[in-house]
């Protein structure tokens, strides 16, 4: 793994095979990154997290806790996202903006997470599905909650609403 610019490396963390760490981006805890990932920017990612395949993290993204997996050609979080508690991020989603991911929760396929939309405890998101928040006199004031047992597995855009439980396939 290469560790470029200002970019720290720390504890046991490892980058590995043609990884790349670079500008200011700090990653320590027992995370891997591995494969042609790349973590950037200001990014900073810890604990038990494993970042592999083509999988970015940029800008101020922060990846943090346990059991934490970013594994797809494409996976991409950055701006200001946060991802932490067992999330998953999977294929080609992308998390941004503001947006959280964490408690189990799974993002995958081509899935969109931005605004300050929120996927927690056990809620899957998938294939083509849209989870945001509306930005109104330029702060995101809409709501977009997805939580408890919920699967949302559509060509679909969710915003302004909060759900808990259910399938919308």
């Amino acid at each position: 793994g290469r560790v470029r610019s200002n970019a720290k490396v720390y504890n046991t963390a490892e980058v590995r095979c043609v990884a790349t760490v670079s500008d200011n981006a700090k990653i320590f805890g027992e995370a891997i990154i591995s494969g042609e990932a790349k973590v950037y920017g200001n990014a900073k990612v810890s604990g038990v997290v494993s970042i592999f395949d083509k999988s970015r993290v940029f800008d101020n993204a922060i990846v943090e806790g346990t059991s934490i997996i970013l594994y797809g050609p494409k996976v991409r979080v950055f701006e200001n996202a946060h991802i932490y508690n067992a999330a998953k991020i999977l294929g080609k989603a992308r998390v941004f903006g503001n947006a959280t991911v964490k408690g189990n929760a799974l993002v995958k396929g081509n899935a969109k997470i931005y605004g300050s939309a929120v996927i927690s405890e056990n809620a899957q998101v998938m294939n083509k599905a849209r989870i945001y928040t509306k930005l109104i006199s330029g702060n995101y004031e809409t709501v977009a909650e997805i939580s408890g047992n919920a699967c949302i597995n559509k060509r679909i855009r969710i915003f302004d609403k909060k759900i808990n439980t259910g399938l919308i396939k």
